[in-house]
């Protein structure tokens, strides 16, 4: 039990460090945000994600590199507050999207193959627990029609 506690006091530590160093890069002009990470662009990525049915393409790590430069330098950000709200907005468009899809893949009970295009890094891993839970009631519903009545 005492490890892993230190395994997290650990990844803090150095999560406060990553952070200092932001800090620090950003005051002293050593941090340029990428192309995308602008008022007009963020704005420019939502609307396409609203207008589009499926996932639209989207610059690599986009919610990490945006996570960090918000959560370290967001008063150095010129509107911080916005593109944060901007962040979010995305994120949960492309969520619902994602959700939408698993919730599709239920429906299919003799398919049991996806393809998510221009999903994130970040997107994969918060996904994950809902295809292994389609391909769990997939299984399920697969040994109920197999199961021969005596």
């Amino acid at each position: 039990m005492g490890s892993v506690i230190d395994q997290l006091n650990s990844k803090q530590e150095l999560m406060s460090k990553e952070i200092e160093l932001v800090r620090r890069m950003a005051k002293t002009n050593w941090l340029m945000p990428p192309s995308w990470f602008t008022l007009d662009e963020l704005k420019r990525l939502v609307a396409i994600e609203g207008e589009t049915e499926g996932l639209s393409h989207l610059p690599p790590f986009i919610f990490e590199i945006s996570n960090i430069l918000v959560r370290a330098a967001k008063e150095d950000l010129v509107d911080g507050d916005q593109i944060k709200v901007l962040m979010q907005d995305l994120w949960d468009k492309r969520e619902a999207k994602l959700r939408t899809s698993s919730l599709k893949l239920l429906s299919q009970h003799a398919h049991a193959h996806v393809r998510l295009d221009d999903v994130q890094p970040l997107e994969v891993a918060a996904i994950r627990p809902n295809i292994s839970a389609c391909k769990q009631i997939a299984r399920l519903v697969r040994n109920a029609h197999n199961v021969q009545p005596d």
